[in-house]
């Protein structure tokens, strides 16, 4: 397989929303509900890098509607 190297090609703009979860905002010992049917080890996996670019740890746990993320430090 070969690839064309191309110069002058504009990068579209980024789209990025920011995160819909409220990680910045919680405080050691608060949590919030992820309703639906994720797993905790898919919550953890989509967290993973946003927690260490902020310096947090979490703990994910599968309850009763979802997904419940507490903030541990």
């Amino acid at each position: 397989m070969t690839f064309e190297i191309e110069s002058d090609v504009p990068m579209p703009q980024s789209h990025s929303r920011g995160s819909s979860y409220p990680l910045a905002q919680l405080k050691v010992g608060e949590s919030f509900l992820i309703e639906g049917t994720r797993t905790a080890n898919a919550v953890r996996s989509t967290f993973y890098a946003r927690c260490k670019v902020l310096g947090i740890a979490i703990l994910a746990r599968e309850v009763d509607g979802g997904v419940r993320v507490w903030r541990k430090s």
